[in-house]
């Protein structure tokens, strides 16, 4: 799902501004939002936000144009925790879900695997360094313990009970709970997972709702405590001998506002806290007697107790900070305290290439890091047909649109003469299965027919006449399908009522096959005077369009692609804001002609570079010109490359340009001189093009007609 950033020039003048710490970018989901985590994963950086039905998995890997990948949906709860270990993210909320545990190997296609439903919600998990995972704030036991050894189906080792603990730390076998309605915060010895045991609680004066959060030092000689109440504060506690716990030290913003979590950067000093309606709070604690406020940013001019900043992450390699605002959303943070920016520098040999239909050829690109002296370049390589695009599933689908992509243009088809009128026994389910004419590969199975269901959507199994739209992919939703705009529609029909409105018409040549939604009308239960006008086309190579001709009034559709088991697919949307007027979406499988050669992410310090060599494979491709692209992302700034392949039967080839850049200069003879010393091996074409001489040969003598040629 791509999501549009805000710049933070245009972000400067709508929203407060800090100290010492500025804002990188920012995005709203159109809805409040809850917790935040983060993560680094082969070269890339994550955000996932906690949304009032789901959870959100952007990749924020450049900082300053963060990409929404997916969503994972659940029930609707203002409360969602968030925490990744080995490949997998856990989500608690207080609704009746259990743990969600979703595994993100591919990243930019989350897939929930399992959940744990020993209890019905939770309001807060936490998972330590040796991968046991905790729960807090559940219907039973106060502490439930984990086995993460096994990330997508996790053991329970050992419950604790002794009273509700709002929020935890775990450290060095420690825990470190926070007990809001009491006011005390306990500390557990969890060496024996199976049997932990209270070494001691305390009492921090602050009476009931008091006592919200803690954080613990890494000397664990101090206990840092938030109270979530009007004038909740920070105090800070020696704890170094437990017969002997003193209060040192103590911190506060505006005393109608409250903290709410925090967070102690590794290998600093340094407190963050999200601090409500003061947004997000960076403390020196190297004097835990005299913390010291050393940088802020607030996120929100909204006053209240429980408004504003709910989390924040800061422990991204990168140094960046996450934090969600309630109200407003997500926002990318930098301060000069903890980030040393990088900048990403690349120059490519190649990206032009002449092929003969199964020949192949090599090309490289260079990656540096000019940034700060300290910082450090996490970069990121892939492949793409589109220079704009949306994030991909794990089969490798990716999309874009109209008019985020100047490359493409919105492309309605006109049928309305030529289109046959498709019938439905009643508004949900679907028609009689239909020939498409050519084999239509998706998912990795082929289709010969299909299926038109009334609610938006094209399918290639079974009916399905859920009318009530959900976020995918999903095994309740429709398997096998095409999600054009997926909700609750009333076409005409054979039991039609007073509002239905509007036919559907397919027409298929060799080339394409149409699905036309023609001023199809919504239920009408508050979408009054809704109408919709569109249609769905698939192509014998597996490509998808879906065109917007006009949308009149109110939907809140789905909008995507998935596969037969509801295991992998693309949501564009589950809202609103996507179609719009005049506006094409493009579906496609991707590019199998570049491949890359090695590692394609990797870190770089600062001056370092690194030479990722391609392959452009013209292996079963038809005569033609292509395009496709690759991306390099990085928390330096972003990159697409276009490579461009010509496909054709060697008649063309130009003597000398053994480059296939249609240029002749320099680089040719460096090429052919590493042909002739076997630093290189050329492809046919290549070896035809510098065979000056035509003797069957690549020497020395070529490299002088090269030359002569070049000069002339």
């Amino acid at each position: 799902m791509l999501r549009k950033f805000v710049f933070i020039t245009l972000l400067s003048l709508v929203f407060p501004q800090g100290y010492n710490m500025e804002l990188v970018s920012f995005m709203d989901f159109g809805q409040d939002v809850s917790d935040i985590t983060g993560f680094y994963q082969d070269g890339r950086e994550f955000a996932v936000i906690g949304l009032q039905n789901a959870a959100s998995f952007v990749d924020i890997t450049d900082p300053s144009n963060p990409v929404e990948l997916g969503r994972i949906s659940g029930g609707n709860s203002i409360w969602r925790d968030l925490k990744y270990w080995n490949r997998h993210v856990y989500i608690g909320t207080e609704a009746s879900d259990g743990v969600k545990v979703v595994s993100v190997d591919d990243p930019d296609n989350p897939t929930l695997v399992s959940t744990i439903s020993d209890f019905g919600n939770s309001h807060n998990i936490h998972i330590d360094s040796d991968g046991y995972l905790y729960v807090v704030g559940a219907s039973s036991y106060d502490v439930w313990i984990y086995d993460l050894s096994m990330p997508a189906f996790p053991q329970l080792v050992g419950t604790w009970s002794g009273e509700y603990l709002h929020d935890i730390e775990v450290y060095n076998n420690k825990l470190y709970g926070a007990a809001i309605y009491s006011g005390l915060f306990y500390i557990i010895d969890v060496s024996d997972k199976t049997n932990p045991v209270t070494l001691t609680s305390y009492n921090t004066g602050g009476g009931y709702v008091s006592t919200h959060d803690c954080a613990v030092t890494y000397d664990e000689q101090y206990l840092i405590t938030g109270d979530e109440s009007t004038g909740g504060h920070i105090k800070i506690w020696d704890i170094a001998d437990y017969g002997n716990i003193n209060l040192v030290a103590e911190y506060m913003t505006n005393p109608s506002h409250s903290a709410h979590n925090l967070y102690i950067r590794p290998d600093t000093n340094l407190l963050i806290i999200s601090y409500y309606a003061d947004g997000t709070r960076i403390l020196d604690i190297s004097d835990p007697t005299n913390p010291l406020e050393v940088a802020y940013y607030d996120t929100s001019n909204i006053e209240g107790l429980y408004v504003g900043n709910w989390g924040t992450y800061a422990y991204l390699p990168s140094g960046y900070i996450i934090s969600s605002d309630i109200e407003t959303g997500m926002y990318v943070l930098m301060s000069p305290l903890i980030v040393s920016p990088p900048e990403m520098q690349y120059s490519v040999d190649n990206s032009n290439f002449s092929l003969n239909m199964g020949e192949s050829m090599n090309g490289s690109i260079t990656i540096s890091n000019i940034g700060d002296i300290e910082s450090v370049l996490n970069f990121n390589l892939s492949t793409t047909p589109f220079s704009v695009t949306g994030g991909s599933d794990v089969f490798g689908n990716v999309w874009t649109d109209s008019n985020s992509n100047d490359d493409y243009e919105y492309n309605w088809i006109d049928i309305s003469d030529s289109g046959n009128l498709y019938s439905f026994s009643d508004n949900d389910g679907s028609g009689e299965s239909i020939p498409i004419g050519f084999d239509f590969p998706f998912y990795g199975e082929n289709f010969s027919s299909l299926i038109v269901n009334p609610n938006g959507w094209v399918g290639f199994g079974e009916d399905n006449n859920e009318w009530d739209n959900t976020n995918i992919p999903s095994t309740n939703a429709p398997l096998s399908a095409i999600f054009g705009l997926w909700d609750d529609l009333n076409p005409v029909n054979d039991n039609c009522n007073s509002y239905c409105s509007g036919n559907v018409y397919t027409h298929a040549n060799t080339d394409r096959f149409v699905i036309w939604f023609n001023e199809v009308a919504h239920w009408w239960t508050n979408f009054e005077d809704s109408y919709y006008d569109f249609q769905i086309v698939i192509y014998p190579n597996g490509d998808i369009d879906v065109n917007y001709n006009s949308l009149t009034g109110n939907h809140d559709a789905t909008i995507g692609i998935q596969n037969s088991t509801g295991t992998d697919g693309i949501q564009v949307s589950s809202s609103s804001g996507f179609a719009n007027d005049e506006k094409s979406l493009f579906f496609s499988s991707g590019i199998d002609w570049i491949n890359f050669i090695g590692e394609t992410s990797g870190q770089l310090d600062y001056g370092m570079s690194v030479i990722q060599d391609f392959e452009v494979n013209a292996d079963g491709i038809e005569n033609g010109d292509y395009t496709g692209f690759i991306k390099i992302s990085s928390n330096g700034g972003s990159a697409t490359l276009p490579i461009n392949l010509s496909v054709g039967t060697g008649s063309e080839i130009m003597p000398g340009d053994v480059n296939m850049d249609n240029d002749l200069n320099v680089l040719d003879v460096v090429i052919l001189t590493n042909f002739i010393l076997a630093t290189d091996f050329p492809s046919d074409s290549q070896f035809e093009a510098g065979d000056l001489n035509g003797d069957g040969i690549l020497n020395v003598l070529d490299i002088i007609n090269l030359i002569n040629l070049i000069l002339t």
